[in-house]
């Protein structure tokens, strides 16, 4: 998920949201078979059916769907990052470095007595 900074011109990358998998095309033998194909190609073994199985339960969208779904991430990813500015600046202003902020979130919402 991209993150651009007050600032940046151009979005860092700290880490991605992962979404699942979806499909904008019903499943198909011929898609299954060119996808089973390139796993032998790339040397990954799996068990076939299993694979098979899976892909058949692929989740499939339509386009307009698929779209709105892009389009919703697209924002969240948007607010994500103006809520990290925002946490950036009242850091500045009151000295907290980030590091020091995941510490103490960390321990006051451990589940582990003591720690």
């Amino acid at each position: 998920m991209p993150h651009r900074s007050a600032g940046q011109t151009r979005p860092a990358y700290y880490g991605f949201l992962l979404t699942g998998q979806v499909a904008v095309h019903l499943p198909s033998l011929a898609r299954f078979e060119a996808i089973a194909w390139h796993l032998a190609e790339w040397g990954i073994t799996i068990d076939r059916k299993q694979l098979e199985d899976a892909y058949n339960r692929s989740r499939v969208l339509s386009q307009e769907q698929y779209s709105g779904l892009i389009r919703l991430l697209e924002t969240f990813g948007l607010q994500l990052s103006a809520m990290s500015n925002q946490m950036m600046v009242q850091d500045a202003e009151t000295g907290c470095q980030p590091a020091n902020r995941v510490s103490r979130f960390d321990r006051s919402t451990s589940a582990y007595p003591g720690s």
